[in-house]
């Protein structure tokens, strides 16, 4: 196929040298269906890759979200951009790679139907004939494909290659996949678009990034200011990387403007200055708000870029010069900020990138020509964080499934001939973009300026992200690259028509290749989006306890294309097997308990335990080969030796009732080493810590099961699955008299130097929890006060100081209820030093909800309502705060009600402990009014008014309360479970006999005998 061109056009005039963009008379078009279609195309993928989200209706308000009003426009709008919220997956993002799978199959689709349909000789040629001759040069002279793409093509297939030798190979099939189809976009936009259209949709992209931005800012101001700006991308990095187009093509087309200006040219040039003007106003306000370093470097790396290739060649050299020096200032500031801490943990994720990279160079190391296979990185990656987790343990909290820098990661993955194919792909492109800039301008140059900056901004932001690997960047890039390839190898019409290729039957064999791709990266996609939807289908479903419907779902959602998605996938099949599983084999313990205690065996229970036991079994037998295939695909994987263990265990106790004591102990065993394996990945933890502890524990390590507890404290708060288990150590008199002997260690070395390295502010946090679950409320606090000072010496621990001060405000106001200022004073200082990050504003609010509680027992309603309404939703009427505060005010109650306090306390003086007691009493009673007062339909306060009447011996208020707190929802049972403690302790008054009756009538409960 050929492009039809008058022989004049092969003149060349050396005069014309206008650079501008809106200078239209040197590019007169004859618009074609082709550069139509495809321009059209490219203009709704930028929209859909720029705008959709698959997320979920968010239900509970996330980190200081502002409620919705029911009448915002923000929030239709985003309801809209999020598909009506029906399409949802894990991974907001992922519908824009099935954008990019849609554009990318509807090109090559596009590009096999005008090859098959046309040939050279054909005169109803399809593309953009253009009258200016200038245009006809091309950097890559006359070939329609240009080096660059050819490249790029070879590096795909040496991807595909990597499959051979990774330990997935399905996996990394995926991967190459996913590269093949960025590629093909880009390689379909080079040859059906012409140098007059890239233009055009030069403009367009920055004109999409200029609402992309406008919209962020909305959100942000809008929704939830405490979080960086991350709609509607899901990631404030990947934001921040999409917003550098806006930029860096903003301040090119202004200076093409301001120079049309200087030449004369007015109307439409200052109309586009004006827009470019507000969309980089704009995209640099967002960008702030995201507070990406890495696109920060983009936008840097992208400006010099711009600069060096629109000056001279003298030029050239001090940009250049001005480069390397930055280059080595920046691996400086590295170097010297990555051991450092600050109170947001930005730290933190600089020394998590320089782990990454060191890990990403060992693999490199260990195969350094081929690497370890598309994804290798993405599997092997957590491997080598064991031996470094506890020497920096804030930095190992999740996954490293990549190695934030792009270039490394091709390295490990794909060793020097895929690192070389790539580098070498980008230097020809910008070898022909070089080349461009030199020839006559057209109108063209500054686009193409404009897009090798933004090239080069990706690339460099790259080098500190994970943009391309994920489905948010790689729609951008690849735009950007085909656009640049279409700019430089364009001669005035689209380079599909230089394509002729003889025979026919050969042209419509290619075309059938490249529509059959087109197919399935139509096909593939849309699998990857369904697969990305059922796991959180799969997820609802657990949640109900529909395990069948659940695991089935799983199944469908392994079927992803991103090699780390692919494999976390697999783990929640096999945790869904698990879940099942586990059900299964509770629910027939449960029913064998009911079997035992029951006067006469009930055959039909034992039919249904015999069916729990077998599907309880099913699920263990099919989660084994599931957990196989991803232990041998990635041997590290983060929780996987968790899940091992609990299926490991479950298979222990079908052993046991299979009466076979010794594979039982094998299985155990397994169990155990699975654990330990988990440990040594996350030993910070404190779910993975709480089950080590117990093994420890069963093992009457009491010393290992102590340090195993220890080290989560030091990042965490004490949490609700601590304080259970902690709550049974409390309870066995035996046990606690052992630990108190460890505990005892801890005190002498206080005030060591090594204190921290001993875990001794966590062994008396500990200490403390267990002296406060017992209602030993001085020593609690006097443990505390010893361990709140030893944080400050800890560097990135002021979550567990907070969380620290915190705890002995507590045990303070529990310690003297009457005398409220100590534990305030402390919760002020809890307060002070909460980190801004997400997890310090939620121990945040944990603490406030606390102080609430102080000011109330101290009697100072007005502090605690202030305090209320600065954590309560914003626009918050003053009714609905003083309805609030009643039910804060109740909570408290049931708090004190809920321990025994004094007599451990007052050591002995009965007296005093006495008057403790009635003092109490009586505020309860005064309290529990004016929560009614505040919360007139707060049931639970009518409840607790009842249970103090009936303490009191009035029985007519007792009644009266209790028939409120049902009118408002109280559940009948446990009103009649009160009334049945009642009567056992004394004679039941007439009116509460006749409402016990009531309720035994209303439950179906037996009449209790007299």
């Amino acid at each position: 196929m050929t492009t039809v061109v008058d022989s004049a056009a092969t003149s060349n005039d050396d005069s014309m040298t206008d650079s501008s963009l809106f200078d239209d008379a040197s590019m007169q078009t004859t618009a074609r269906p082709l550069t139509i279609v495809m321009s059209g195309l490219v203009i709704t993928t930028l929209l859909g890759s720029y705008l959709l989200l698959s997320a979920a209706e968010s239900v509970n308000l996330i980190d200081g979200a502002v409620e919705w009003s029911q009448e915002s426009p923000l929030r239709a709008i985003v309801q809209l951009l999020c598909l009506n919220y029906g399409y949802a997956t894990v991974n907001a993002g992922d519908v824009k790679l099935y954008v990019l799978g849609l554009g990318a199959g509807l090109a090559l689709l596009l590009v096999a139907i005008a090859m098959g349909s046309n040939d050279s000789q054909s005169e109803n040629v399809i593309g953009a004939v253009h009258s200016n001759p200038q245009e006809r040069q091309s950097p890559s002279g006359e070939r329609p494909i240009c080096n660059a793409a050819v490249l790029a093509l070879c590096f795909v297939l040496w991807s595909f290659a990597s499959a051979r030798w990774s330990s997935a190979p399905w996996l990394s099939i995926g991967g190459s996949i996913l590269l093949a189809i960025g590629i093909l976009w880009s390689i379909a936009l080079s040859l059906c678009l012409d140098a007059q259209r890239v233009r055009t949709l030069f403009r367009v992209m920055v004109i999409v990034c200029g609402v992309s931005a406008l919209l962020a800012i909305w959100y942000y101001y809008g929704r939830n200011p405490n979080l960086r700006a991350k709609f509607p991308f899901g990631n404030p990095d990947f934001l921040a990387a999409a917003l550098m187009p806006g930029v860096l093509g903003a301040i090119a087309i202004g200076a093409s403007a301001l120079e049309a200006i200087r030449s004369g040219q007015g109307g439409k040039v200052v109309v586009w200055l004006s827009v470019t003007m507000v969309v980089l106003a704009a995209c640099l306000w967002t960008m702030r708000l995201c507070d990406s370093r890495a696109a920060y470097v983009g936008v840097g790396a992208g400006l010099l870029a711009m600069i060096f290739f629109g000056v001279g060649r003298r030029c050239k050299i001090m940009i250049a010069v001005f480069a390397i020096a930055l280059t080595i200032g920046g691996v400086a500031y590295i170097a010297n900020s990555m051991h450092g801490s600050d109170a947001a943990g930005r730290s933190t994720t600089l020394r998590f990138r320089t782990y990454a990279w060191s890990y990403a160079w060992r693999m490199f190391l260990e195969h350094p020509l081929r690497g370890f296979g598309q994804g290798g990185f993405a599997l092997r990656g957590d491997e080598y964080a064991v031996g470094d987790v506890l020497r920096d343990p804030t930095v190992f909290t999740s996954r490293i499934d990549h190695a934030h820098c792009e270039w490394l990661e091709i390295l490990a993955d794909l060793g020097v001939i895929g690192c070389v194919l790539w580098i070498a792909a980008l230097a020809m492109t910008f070898r022909d973009a070089a080349r461009r800039v030199t020839l006559p301008r057209g109108g063209i140059n500054w686009t193409v300026i404009g897009l090798t900056g933004i090239l080069v901004a990706i690339l460099a932001e790259e080098s500190f992200g994970v943009g391309l690997r994920m489905p948010e960047v790689p729609t951008i890039f690849f735009t950007i690259l085909g656009m640049l390839w279409a700019a430089t190898n364009s001669t005035g019409a689209p380079a599909l028509d230089r394509i002729a290729i003889r025979p026919r039957a050969v042209r419509l064999l290619a075309a059938s290749a490249i529509g059959t791709a087109g197919v399935l990266a139509l096909v593939l996609t849309q699998q990857d989006l369904a697969a990305a939807h059922q796991s959180v289908l799969a997820q609802n479903e657990l949640q109900k306890g529909h395990f069948d419907a659940a695991v089935h779902l799983a199944e469908s959602a392994t079927a992803r294309l991103s090699p780390q998605r692919s494999i976390a996938a697999l783990l929640k099949l096999a945790e869904a097997h698990v879940d099942a599983a586990e059900s299964a084999f509770s629910q027939a313990r449960e029913r064998g308990a009911r079997d035992a205690d029951a006067a006469v065996p009930s055959a039909q229970l034992r039919v249904l335990i015999a069916e729990d036991i077998k599907s309880a079994r099913l699920h263990a037998e099919q989660a084994l080969p599931v957990l196989a295939e991803v232990t041998s695909s990635a041997p590290g994987f983060i929780t996987s030796g968790l899940l091992e263990f609990r299926l490991d265990m479950l298979r222990a106790n079908l052993a046991v009732g299979d009466n076979d004591a010794e594979k039982s102990r094998a299985l155990s065993a397994l169990a155990i080493e699975a654990l330990k394996r988990e440990v040594s990945r996350q030993p910070f933890d404190p779910a993975v810590a709480a089950l080590a502890a117990r093994s420890a524990l069963a093992a009457g390590d009491l010393k290992m099961m102590l340090q195993i507890l220890a080290r989560p404290m030091r990042f965490n708060r004490l949490g609700d699955g601590y304080a259970k288990m902690l709550q049974g150590i409390a309870d066995n008199d035996e046990l606690l008299g052992s630990l108190i002997q460890q505990f005892d260690e801890v005190h002498p070395t206080i005030r060591s130097a090594d204190a921290a390295s001993t875990w001794a502010p966590e062994k008396l946090r500990i200490d403390a929890a267990l002296r406060f679950l017992r209602g030993e409320y001085a020593t609690a606090a006097d443990s505390l006060a010893k361990a709140c000072p030893l944080y400050a010496e800890i560097p990135d621990s002021a979550v567990a100081a907070t969380s620290c001060y915190a705890e002995w405000s507590d045990a303070q106001f529990f310690q003297h209820p009457d005398d409220v200022e100590p534990a305030l004073s402390s919760t002020r200082m809890a307060l002070k030093m909460a980190p801004p990050s997400e997890a310090g504003r939620e121990l945040r609010a944990i603490i406030q909800r606390r102080m609430i509680h102080y000011e109330l027992a101290a009697g100072d309603e007005e502090a605690a309502m202030r305090s209320l309404a600065e954590i309560a939703p914003r626009g918050s009427s003053t009714e609905l705060l003083q309805n609030e505060l009643g039910v804060q005010l109740r909570r408290m109650c049931e708090s004190f009600r809920a321990r025994v306090f004094w007599p451990p306390v007052i050591a002995g003086d009965s007296s005093e402990a006495t008057r403790m007691m009635t003092t109490m009493h009586d505020k309860y009673g005064r309290w529990i009014e004016r929560a009614i007062e505040l919360a007139p339909k707060d049931g639970p306060a009518r409840f607790i008014a009842a249970q103090i009447a009936a303490e009191d011996g009035d029985n007519d208020k007792c009644e009266s309360r209790l028939r409120e707190a049902l009118d408002r929802g109280l559940n009948p049972n446990a009103a009649l479970e009160f009334l049945n403690q009642i009567a056992a302790n004394r004679f039941l008054a007439q009116g509460l006999q006749y409402l016990r009756s009531q309720l035994e009538a209303m439950t179906g409960s037996p009449t209790a005998a007299p």
